[in-house]
């Protein structure tokens, strides 16, 4: 495959609707970007070329419509998709060696594409969990590190002037009206349903003003990742980790820096690696801390900001594991949506806690 030397000149970002529930409802399946970094052939909404005798890969975004959300054929909108893409690349992972050249296709075309390291498919995370190996707890640890420094690093994940309380109000209610429908012909799963988004919503409700509080003083949220799962993940046999792949749609990407990384948390739980889970958000826990810390915003558990915290860890779980149920819940793979329904019924039962004891109201 043949490069045109010289990145692409930039172009101004063009302006985005928030996704309707109709538009999200059909996205069913868990995307696969990153396994195609390993020199497969083809990415969720990208062509993936292998350059430079095979030691590097090209991702060639596919000039589509992407969920009804954002036109990869416009110029622009591909171009700012494929930016914050390398931004996250190189503040994740500097030997990945990110960047936008212009090559030139099979087909005869010059087309812009992100250009990468390319990684052994035996080196992914999501091969490694399917073939039951163990990891490391320095392995792990050495992950949260790298997602923590990346969360405070304020040129790849800046602060978004949004209101905690109205994020999280948001995502409920988005999350609510994708899976109330699938469940309406089934009265059990309506009930469940019911129960856990009214519990999570009254925790919302009763806590705005500590949200909006904690979220100034903590900086929150940010522009973050948005995706982080073992399918973008590369553990390699030299204890490196590398984190690939944004999530493709800037409104996915916003999260509080903690519930960025309960995504694969969540996933982690989700699989039945419980004490890979633990080992990984501890850490994650821990730095977190000291990096806030370190900022001159100190917290426990008495005040309102930890208290906040503590409350919004609950919600964020509950978020992804729902994210996870509705995924899950068409029969995709009955054995994990029970296991969802088991983590959810116990993150619900958590929050309850929390609205029935005095000292957290």
């Amino acid at each position: 495959m043949k490069h045109v030397q010289g990145s692409e000149g930039k172009q101004p970002p063009s302006p985005s609707k928030a996704p309707s529930p109709e538009q999200l409802a059909n996205f069913t399946s868990i995307l696969r970007a990153g396994a195609a970094v390993d020199g497969s052939d083809q990415s969720f909404q990208a062509n993936i070329l292998l350059v430079n005798d095979g030691t590097e890969v090209a991702k060639v975004y596919d000039r589509i419509n992407l969920f009804g959300l954002i036109d990869l054929a416009d110029e622009n909108q591909r171009r700012v998709l494929m930016e914050r893409e390398v931004t996250c690349l190189n503040a994740l992972s500097e030997s990945v060696g990110a960047r936008i050249e212009s090559i030139l296709t099979p087909c005869g075309e010059v087309a812009p594409a992100i250009i990468m390291k390319r990684f052994p498919a035996s080196e992914f995370l999501f091969r490694r969990l399917a073939a039951n190996e163990e990891l490391a707890p320095q392995h792990i640890e050495k992950l949260a590190d790298a997602i923590c420094t990346f969360h405070f690093n304020s040129t790849s994940c800046p602060v978004e002037p949004i209101q905690v309380s109205d994020f999280f109000e948001q995502l409920l209610s988005t999350e609510r009206g994708l899976l109330s429908p699938l469940v309406s012909d089934n009265p059990i799963a309506q009930q469940s349903v019911e129960r856990w988004f009214s519990t999570m919503e009254q925790l919302v409700s009763d806590n705005k003003p500590k949200f909006d509080v904690a979220g100034t003083y903590l900086g929150e949220p940010v522009l973050g990742h948005g995706d982080l799962k073992s399918l973008n993940m590369v553990f390699s046999e030299n204890g490196d980790v590398h984190v690939l792949d944004v999530a493709p749609y800037r409104l996915w990407q916003i999260n509080t820096r903690r519930m960025d990384a309960m995504f694969f948390n969540a996933e982690m739980k989700v699989i039945g690696r419980e004490q890979e889970a633990k080992v990984f958000f501890n850490r994650y826990d821990s730095e977190y801390t000291r990096r806030q810390e370190s900022l001159g915003r100190r917290y426990d558990s008495s005040d309102v900001v930890g208290e906040a915290i503590q409350k919004m860890d609950v919600l964020s779980e509950f978020y992804r594991y729902i994210i996870f149920y509705r995924l899950t819940f068409l029969g995709v793979d009955p054995e994990r949506s029970t296991r969802c329904e088991q983590l959810l019924n116990e993150t619900v039962h958590r929050a309850e806690n929390l609205l029935n004891n005095p000292k957290t109201r």
